[in-house]
């Protein structure tokens, strides 16, 4: 974790061997830019000057199983919002925690499914947090009173309104909307809990892989951007003639954002991949028969897939990686019915520095009748791998 100074273009480091990625974002600077607090391990929340000096304990969760994140450190009530997320029963709660340390005080609960892996802002008041949340597969921005978690739902569109902000003067909250079929920004007026208005444009064509973290007081808006570089924007799909093995039609899409993949079913009927979508997130595993048929999304809950196979029998997908709660790399299934995700190689081994440990590259070998993939073995940087089937 380092602080950049603009001035002279010098950086510092701050915490060593911070653990994060671009999944999730673990600090949040204080209101006076003077304190930075953030995620040590999974379960203990610390902040720390820019000097990088007076680390203190701010809250540890008592909970295993449950990992914190924070989110926005309010300057009118000293308070932090933070999210706690539950990986076992796959609920999230968006908590209110003293800035010098007590319990948290939830203000709003609710699955994964629901509230992902939590995103809220403070109000400039401290009052009111905006919010994000999925209702019948539609996601929608709402607002919540942090003293009794009132909630109000200030957009109802089919489209995705997501990632909302307050501004700086509380006066309205923006939030990005494809509801014009681009990827845009957005803003609603707000008399206190509620719109006070019709939503309005600001500005068209952001684009997906932009996502607005902060707007500061000053009215400048700032994004985290997914470099796409090298990255095709859609998967083809191109038929052949299979006696001459020559192109027999053109180049059509098949499905958008891959990450990684796509694999045919073995009825070679559907393709599964997996993607972010252009947001920062873990990627999901997705499943198209291409077309104008809807896909089948299947959520990652907290695992890093780093390759997607078929099973045989087309019921299911394998994937190496590993689950972030406890960073121990394998192989898992996902159901293709019940979406479970279940363990079925544990070596034991957490991945290291650089992905060191991590598994990758599994795929079918029909001739062989088995699956193999790759170890990374010590620094990846310096190409050692093993062999598995």
């Amino acid at each position: 974790l380092k602080v950049l100074d603009f001035a002279s273009g010098r950086s510092r480091t701050l915490v060593e061997e911070f653990n994060a990625d671009s999944a999730t974002i673990l600090f949040e600077w204080s209101p006076d830019g003077k304190r930075v607090a953030y995620v040590a391990g999974r379960g203990e929340l610390r902040t720390m000057d820019v000097e990088g000096e007076n680390s203190e304990l701010l809250w540890a969760c008592p909970e295993k199983e449950t990992s914190v994140r924070p989110l926005d450190w309010s300057n009118q009530n000293h308070s932090l919002l933070i999210s706690l997320i539950n990986r076992t029963e796959n609920t999230v709660r968006l908590a209110v925690l003293p800035e010098r340390g007590g319990m948290p005080q939830t203000v709003v609960s609710g699955s994964t499914d629901k509230f992902g892996y939590g995103n809220g802002h403070f109000s400039p008041d401290g009052t009111l947090i905006v919010g994000e949340k999925r209702e019948d597969k539609n996601v929608d921005v709402y607002v919540w009173k942090v003293e009794n978690g009132e909630e109000t739902r200030i957009t109802d569109h089919q489209a995705e309104d997501a990632y909302p902000l307050w501004s700086p003067d509380g006066k309205y909250v923006v939030y990005m909307s494809d509801r014009a079929k681009t990827y845009d920004l957005w803003a609603i007026p707000m008399d206190g809990l509620r719109p006070a208005g019709e939503a309005f444009r600001l500005q068209a064509n952001i684009g997906r892989n932009k996502i607005p973290s902060d707007l500061t007081r000053s009215g400048h808006l700032i994004f985290y951007a997914m470099s796409s570089a090298g990255t095709p924007s859609d998967l083809f799909v191109l038929p052949v003639d299979p006696k001459t093995g020559e192109a027999a039609g053109e180049f059509r899409p098949f499905a958008t954002y891959p990450t990684k993949g796509g694999q045919w079913s073995p009825d070679g009927t559907r393709i599964a991949y997996t993607s972010r979508k252009g947001n920062f997130q873990l990627p999901n595993a997705y499943i198209t028969a291409g077309g104008d048929a809807a896909e089948l999304e299947i959520p990652a809950r907290n695992h890093w897939m780093n390759d997607i196979a078929w099973s045989r029998d087309g019921k299911s997908l394998i994937f190496p990686g590993w689950n972030n709660d406890d960073s121990l790399v394998g192989i898992f299934r996902i159901s293709v019915d019940d979406q479970e995700i279940r363990l079925i190689h544990k070596p034991g081994q957490r991945f290291g520095a650089n992905g060191s440990g991590a598994f990758i590259n599994l795929r079918w070998l029909p001739l062989a009748g088995r699956y193999i993939f790759f170890r990374l073995v010590g620094d990846p940087r310096d190409g050692k791998e093993e062999i598995f089937l």
